[in-house]
């Protein structure tokens, strides 16, 4: 896809990725300007190198790995039994098993891969090549892997817990290149076409977002809500869960995130195609309103949507009254779509005004 036609910039993924991983003021926003070129490889090689130099001036990681050597002295514990299988005594040699506290680990080797991934980037910069190739040079003693997605499951304790962050932003690099047809030579691919990935990337982000922003409320995350129901059988009623709950003493607010473009059925009437919203995304809400625990006097439910491609924008308001835990109550149906490809703090203020205004 070219420049021009990708949904969001590169930079603006990364802004929701840094709530995503609750680290919401530790990404420089320097490097994610407001003024975005789409250059995504500048953006994250800057990403991965301002946090590794982090990393030096800690030291990288380095844990204990078992040898299995024939030595001329003793080092650690005698391996008896291939000693004398391999007549090592013989010529004043012996097998030993022993400890070394080396560099070359999978932690290490995740971030070197993803320095030499990111020095064969197709359209990586001459600056960035000479950064990325001091750091393959200070971890020459790392080998290189081949990366797969269970690379990262990485098990984090009190040693190594500083590096957690750049092995977050690995694999965000992980996911975001691909091998080129050229050999060798990898390209970014855009994480936005895929939008079964960018359906839970951006559910799980405006949950954060709104968790870190609203200090006056408190905010769930995948609540399950009670159906009203007496009778019967439950074990054949479905589970009920919001993406993100937001409540005060005044309201409650349930925020469903649909991470598709077309949010309209297209239907002929007259001759005339004629465009309506989703009905089971309305019927969803207004079963979310009907059974939520509400708090206060007033219920909002807001249908969440990426803006597409033809950047139709939509800010619906509607207000009726609804039964919810046998009383009526106030509520509003808000449908409203973000536009992610804005500046980033013009996204930010169009998230807070779905809840301020």
């Amino acid at each position: 896809m070219n420049k021009e036609g990708r949904k969001v910039p590169i930079a603006n993924i990364l802004h929701m990725f840094k709530y995503i991983w609750d680290k919401a003021e530790a990404v420089d926003t320097t490097l994610m300007s407001n003024e975005d070129n789409f250059e995504s490889t500048d953006i994250v090689c800057s990403l991965f190198l301002d946090n590794i130099k982090d990393i030096i001036k800690v030291g990288f990681y380095r844990e204990y790995n078992l040898h299995n050597d024939e030595l001329s002295g003793i080092k650690g514990k005698v391996d008896f039994k291939n000693s004398l299988n391999r007549m090592s005594f013989k010529n004043a040699k012996a097998f030993c098993d022993y400890n070394e506290f080396e560099i070359n680990n999978p932690i290490n080797q995740i971030i070197k891969t993803t320095a030499f991934r990111l020095y064969n980037l197709a359209d990586i910069s001459e600056f960035h090549k000479k950064e990325l190739l001091q750091i393959l040079l200070y971890l020459n003693q790392v080998d290189i892997i081949s990366l797969r997605a269970k690379s990262f499951d990485i098990s984090y304790n009190r040693n190594n817990h500083y590096v957690y962050f750049l092995i977050l932003i690995c694999k965000l690099i992980f996911d975001f290149t691909m091998l080129s047809e050229d050999l060798g030579i990898y390209k970014f691919m855009d994480i936005v076409d895929d939008d079964d990935r960018m359906e839970k990337v951006f559910e799980l982000f405006v949950y954060k977002f709104y968790k870190y922003h609203l200090n006056d409320y408190k905010v769930g995350e995948q609540k399950q809500l009670k159906w009203q129901l007496n009778g019967g059988d439950r074990k054949w009623i479905p589970t009920m869960k919001v993406d993100t709950l937001v409540h005060n003493e005044d309201e409650t607010i349930i925020i469903d995130t649909k991470y598709y473009t077309n949010f309209f059925n297209t239907i002929n009437h007259q001759n005339d195609e004629v465009k309506k919203f989703h009905s089971h995304n309305l019927y969803q809400m207004f079963s979310y309103m009907s059974n939520v625990e509400s708090h206060g006097t007033n219920i909002k439910g807001v249908l969440l949507y990426p803006m597409p491609y033809n950047e139709q924008q939509v800010d619906e308001n509607y207000t009726t009254k609804i039964i919810n835990n046998d009383r009526i109550v106030d509520a509003n149906l808000q449908i409203k779509t973000i536009n992610l490809s804005l500046r980033w703090n013009l996204v930010e203020q169009e998230l807070l005004k779905v809840i301020r205004a």
